[in-house]
């Protein structure tokens, strides 16, 4: 994006919300997952009932949201600073 004329700031807010939109979908995944997990265990294996677990539901995604974009931009920060010939000479 750099190279086609892209600000400093435009590609910061699109690396932010690229890594938000995947700790999002990562989080919501991973409530899922473990939903389904503790739900078969519960009624297939425990024989008690299942109740949905909606701290799980809103706590997780925030975090993974939160987590993932601060860690992939500290991951990309670099590449911010540094000039577009610099980034394709290091490839």
């Amino acid at each position: 994006m750099r190279t086609l004329g892209a600000n400093r700031k435009l590609i910061k807010t699109a690396y932010l919300i690229e890594f938000s939109l995947l700790g999002l979908l990562s989080g919501l995944l991973a409530v899922m997952i473990s939903e389904i997990l503790v739900y078969a265990l519960y009624v297939f294996v425990l024989h008690i009932d299942y109740q949905i677990n909606s701290g799980l539901w809103l706590l997780v995604p925030i975090i993974s949201t939160f987590s993932v974009a601060i860690a992939g931009y500290c991951g990309v920060r670099g590449v911010l600073n540094k000039s577009p010939v610099q980034v394709f000479r290091e490839l």
